[in-house]
């Protein structure tokens, strides 16, 4: 079984408690996800701009790793409110790869946010496969 870690223990940040939650419970209740997450190799920074916290996760063949800060190198950046990141949890994914959820009122809403420079995702261009295996795995909606 896949496994998500706080490397910070019980001196992890909210942002990396939020984080560890919404994966922790997809994983676990996905084995489709687990294959998915196994697979990412990558790293993440997630910067939650209303909170001023920062969060690297590290996803590696066994396990996932969320540490509070950023460290490098990061192959994506994200910088987003906590409502964004709950936004992002709510599209719905197909097949558990294919967020089909930025095609509704929320998912433009969302891409309204990136256009705008309110929700940003450095890598996003360089790393798109990786950037949708992410949404997939946040994703809770079904």
């Amino acid at each position: 079984m896949y496994s998500v870690m706080l490397a910070d223990g019980d001196e992890a940040n909210g942002l990396a408690y939020l984080i560890n939650m919404l994966l922790s419970q997809n994983l676990s209740a996905n084995p489709e996800k687990q294959k998915l997450a196994a697979k990412m190799n990558c790293t993440i920074g997630i910067d939650s701009i209303d909170t001023e916290q920062k969060v690297t996760l590290t996803f590696s063949p066994e396990q996932l790793i969320i540490k509070n800060d950023f460290t490098k190198p990061r192959h994506i950046t994200v910088s987003a409110t906590t409502d964004h990141i709950m936004e992002v949890s709510q599209l719905k994914v197909i097949r558990n790869i294919f967020p089909v959820g930025f095609l509704t009122k929320r998912g433009w809403q969302l891409i309204k946010e990136i256009l705008t420079g309110r929700f940003k995702i450095k890598g996003l261009i360089i790393h798109p496969l990786k950037v949708i295996k992410f949404v997939a795995l946040v994703s809770i909606a079904q």
